[in-house]
């Protein structure tokens, strides 16, 4: 088991080595040359004014999901309606504060504030919805 780990910690650090500077060089340079480094570095902007308000878009639901699932296969269908729809009154309170507080700093371009909401709102409900699944 030991061994095993430490083989799958190697080649997880061999394989961030080999694709990471690729990515970084080659994708994201090239990204960044087609739209320009203004509108690169807007839209960074926006997308860490977002993720600063991500803890309000899941406050420690997935790690309790990744708890509970396991331990209670047999009743945890009771628990996902209702999992879904705290993450949808979440999701809709996460907008809301994240459009406030653009309005408040002085965003101007709120559609793609809102785009960027909706992107984290999907990656954390694939997240809940691979985690109940597993």
């Amino acid at each position: 088991m030991k061994r095993e780990f430490i083989i799958n910690i190697i080649l997880l650090v061999i394989i961030n080595l080999l694709i990471k500077p690729v990515y970084i060089f080659g994708v994201e340079a090239r990204i960044q040359n087609l739209v320009g480094t203004e509108s690169y570095g807007v839209y960074f902007d926006y997308f860490n004014f977002v993720f600063l308000f991500q803890f309000l878009n899941d406050p420690g639901i997935q790690n309790w999901n990744a708890q509970f699932m396991p331990k209670n296969r047999e009743i945890a269908g009771y628990h996902i309606p209702g999992i879904l729809m705290i993450k949808g009154i979440l999701a809709l309170f996460f907008i809301m504060v994240v459009l406030l507080s653009s309005l408040i700093v002085g965003y101007s371009d709120q559609e793609i504030i809102i785009w960027l909401c909706v992107n984290m709102i999907l990656s954390t409900l694939f997240m809940y919805l691979r985690g109940t699944i597993a």
